[in-house]
C-alpha cells in the first residue's frame, strides 16, 4: 500500500511538472501571461473538488433494500424491487385519492358551487347561508 502512495505522489509531481512546462510553452507561443496558468490551476482545483465530492456521494449512498408496511393485519416486510414498488403505489393511490368520494366532489355540490366556487353556492358558503343537499351533510 505504501508503494502505491509513493508512486501516486511521484506521478502527481511529474504531471504537475509537465503542466507547468506546457503553460510556459503556451506563454511563449501565444504571448499570453500568467493568466492561463491561473486558469488551468483553478480548473484543476475544481476538478479535484468535484471528484472528491462524487467519491463522498458514492460512498454515502445506500440503496433501499427493505420496506416495511403496516396494515390492520400487522407489519409486512418487502425485500424485492417489485414488491416495494407495488406497496408504494398502493399506498400513494390510497393517500392521494382520499377526497374522490367526499361531498365536495359529488355532482350535486359541483353543480351548485362549481370547482372553484364560481357559482352561486360558493357565495352562500362564504356568507354562511349555504344549505347542503340531502345525504351530503
Amino acid at each position: 500500500m505504501e508503494v502505491i502512495r509513493t508512486s501516486a505522489k511521484v506521478l502527481h509531481g511529474l504531471n504537475e511538472a509537465y503542466l507547468i512546462t506546457l503553460d510556459q510553452a503556451r506563454v511563449k507561443l501565444n504571448g499570453t501571461t500568467e493568466a492561463s496558468k491561473k486558469l488551468r490551476l483553478r480548473i484543476a482545483t475544481q476538478r479535484d473538488i468535484d471528484r472528491a465530492l462524487a467519491n463522498v456521494k458514492r460512498k454515502s449512498f445506500k440503496p433501499v433494500t427493505k420496506l416495511y408496511h403496516t396494515t390492520a393485519q400487522g407489519k409486512h416486510e418487502f425485500t424485492t424491487q417489485q414488491e416495494m414498488s407495488t406497496a408504494c403505489t398502493i399506498e400513494n393511490k390510497k393517500r392521494f385519492s382520499q377526497t374522490f368520494d367526499t361531498p365536495p366532489m359529488c355532482d350535486a355540490l359541483i353543480d351548485r358551487m362549481g370547482y372553484d366556487t364560481e357559482k352561486e353556492g360558493g357565495k352562500h358558503i362564504l356568507e354562511g347561508t349555504f344549505c347542503f343537499p340531502h345525504g351530503n351533510t
